[in-house]
């Protein structure tokens, strides 16, 4: 009986180690598959941010280069009137 006991305790023993294992083993996985869905995720976001910016930037400069070609022209005229008045 304990030979056979034992024999079963150490059956028991080296299932439990293949079970723990394949668990350790499956939860890396999972956590492995969620962080590169995350990745992806933040890596959308981020780009979609970017573009975000960027077409804000670009409104801002085509406003500045509207302004600067209207102090261009208003600098014009008030050359012109100096010379007119002068």
């Amino acid at each position: 009986n304990v030979v056979i006991n034992k024999n079963i305790d150490t059956k028991i023993e080296a299932n439990n180690t293949v079970i723990n294992q394949n668990i350790k083993n499956a939860i890396n996985e999972n956590n492995t598959t969620i962080i590169n869905k995350v990745d992806k995720s933040v890596d959308v976001k981020i780009a979609e941010n970017n573009k975000t910016i960027n077409n804000t930037i670009n409104n801002v400069n085509v406003k500045v280069n509207g302004i600067k070609g209207d102090l261009n022209g208003l600098t014009k005229r008030v050359d012109q009137n100096e010379k007119d008045i002068n």
